[in-house]
């Protein structure tokens, strides 16, 4: 006699830890936070099978993010190689979000655009090999200028390629292919500086598993699990109220508690 299988806990599955480099069965937890809060806050925790990809899982979460708080301005989206797809890039754009996405170099080799050589991180190549320099930022048109580093640099090219006394000049436009140029030149220091706040995700996720023992919890459905996961959150948000008190040297009262609470 056949007998169907009941699982315990439907929703979860196996996935790959690739921080541990084993397998595991369950879920994976996906955070947006605010990547310029003091307190590396989370926004919207969000609870996916184990085995579904972080690509997937930020589509996922950033459309259901945008659904329930249509009236939030983003800013700006930070993510590593991982979620390095060109369908991220386009959805971002026609949010109006700037894009901070690492690049995944074993998908970004030979790079080739408008017959134009390019390097990983968006520079054009001219035709001796060397980078190109930048000259600055059309605003309002979402394009860059490059010039020629002969030119700049004042040194006499081998194999001029333009006969005009400006030299060569090369625009690359972010509409054209966000993913190879961004907003924000991935040259740049402002680009690495705006991709380092992404370490507070890496914060926020082990605030969660390791201070508040989510990693030690032991839950059958996913009730339980998100239930536990947005209590944390708030517990979160608490501290950095008490946080602020203290460095305001006051103690909060219950009736301010219950204020910021349902201010939020």
């Amino acid at each position: 006699m056949y007998l169907q299988r009941q699982f315990s806990d439907p929703d979860a599955d196996w996935g790959w830890d690739s921080y541990r480099e084993k397998y595991y069965y369950g879920r994976t937890l996906y955070m947006f936070i605010a990547a310029d809060s003091a307190y590396d806050l989370p926004v919207y925790p969000r609870l996916f099978r184990a085995s579904q990809h972080d690509a997937v899982s930020w589509i996922c979460g950033y459309r259901e993010l945008r659904y329930w708080y249509s009236d939030w301005k983003v800013g700006e989206a930070i993510l590593d190689f991982a979620h390095n797809a060109l369908p991220i890039y386009t959805m971002l754009e026609q949010d109006d979000v700037s894009s901070i996405i690492d690049l995944n170099l074993r998908r970004s080799r030979h790079l080739v655009y408008n017959e134009m050589k390019m390097n990983s991180d968006g520079v054009p190549i001219c035709p001796i090999g060397r980078k190109m320099v930048c000259w600055g930022k059309c605003s309002g048109r979402q394009r860059i200028k490059w010039r020629c580093p002969a030119k700049v640099g004042k040194w006499e090219c081998p194999h001029p390629c333009s006969p005009s006394d400006y030299v060569r000049t090369f625009y690359t436009f972010t509409a054209d292919n966000p993913r190879l140029f961004p907003r924000i030149r991935r040259d740049s220091k402002e680009w690495r500086k705006r991709y380092a706040l992404r370490t507070g995700v890496e914060r926020c996720i082990k605030r969660q598993k390791v201070d508040y023992k989510l990693e030690n919890s032991r839950g059958r459905s996913s009730r339980h699990w998100n239930i536990r996961v947005y209590l944390i959150a708030m517990c979160q948000h608490a501290d950095a109220w008490l946080e602020e008190a203290k460095k305001q040297h006051r103690q909060m009262s219950v009736e301010q508690w219950l204020e910021n609470f349902n201010a939020t």
